[in-house]
């Protein structure tokens, strides 16, 4: 085969590699954020069950409490 020609199958070869690495590591990009997206999503529910369970308390404490005692 003529070295010319063998270097540019070469070069489609080492582009279509490339070329799949790079939708491959996107792919993998996507899901890490999809994952991120939910688990920042999961600690502000968290943080928002918290808040209404702080509220809940302080809203008893403030009801039931007999200041008089």
């Amino acid at each position: 085969m003529d070295p010319l020609i063998s270097s540019i199958v070469g070069l489609k070869l080492a582009e279509t590699a490339s070329s799949i690495q790079y939708a491959v590591a996107a792919k993998m990009l996507k899901v890490d954020q999809t994952q991120g997206d939910a688990a920042l999503k999961l600690i502000q529910a968290a943080q928002e069950s918290f808040d209404g369970a702080v509220a809940d308390v302080s809203d008893a404490i403030t009801t039931d409490l007999d200041t008089y005692a």
